[in-house]
């Protein structure tokens, strides 16, 4: 087991229970990241341990620069290289301001991350589906509003009809004001 912070270390047995009896138990050799030098994981030039120096014991701003270093050099493939430099950025956050970071590495190449890629995608995709269920829930109020409009003008003429049908000797004044009326029991 790899723990990256003291919170994180629940010891070195896994035991698993059953009923309130063990029924079996694995011990595991365990690494305590914070427990670490950083300095000397960089010394090796090892892309992995690089990527994790910032979680290690006397990393420093200055230290997340070597390790980008090694990992930029890397033989890796560059797919694999941007994932490594975008991971190291997340490990990096408490040492260093993201802003500086991805300047100092170079958007470009951040971006080349399938793993920066897929988030990006995801949000957009996020971003696209909220933007249309509004357009949707606009395009349904817009429809509710003309039906209502439309409603009222037929609730109107069926008035309008009742009125001249029921008291042709009304003035025609009377119909505006009729069509004021919002509550039918004012009628």
């Amino acid at each position: 087991m790899v723990y990256l912070q003291s919170a994180d270390d629940v010891g070195t047995q896994l035991d698993q229970m059953v009923n309130g009896r063990p029924n079996w138990s694995m011990r595991f050799h365990s690494v305590h990241l914070w427990e670490a030098d950083a300095a000397a994981a960089l010394a090796g030039g090892q892309p992995g341990l690089a990527v994790l120096s910032p979680l290690m014991a006397g990393a420093t701003a200055e230290m997340v620069e070597q390790a980008a270093a090694i990992v930029v050099g890397a033989a890796e493939p560059e797919p694999r290289r941007a994932d490594l430099l975008a991971i190291l950025g997340v490990f990096a956050e408490p040492l260093i301001d993201s802003t500086r970071y991805a300047r100092m590495i170079g958007r470009e190449r951040l971006m080349a991350s399938d793993l920066i890629s897929y988030l990006i995608d995801d949000t957009v995709a996020d971003r696209v589906a909220k933007v249309l269920e509004e357009a949707r829930e606009e395009v349904r109020e817009e429809a509710r509003k003309e039906a209502r409009k439309e409603a009222l003008e037929e609730w109107r003429s069926m008035i309008d009809d009742a009125v001249v049908a029921t008291f042709p000797a009304a003035p025609i004044s009377l119909i505006p004001l009729i069509h004021q009326l919002q509550d039918s029991r004012q009628l």
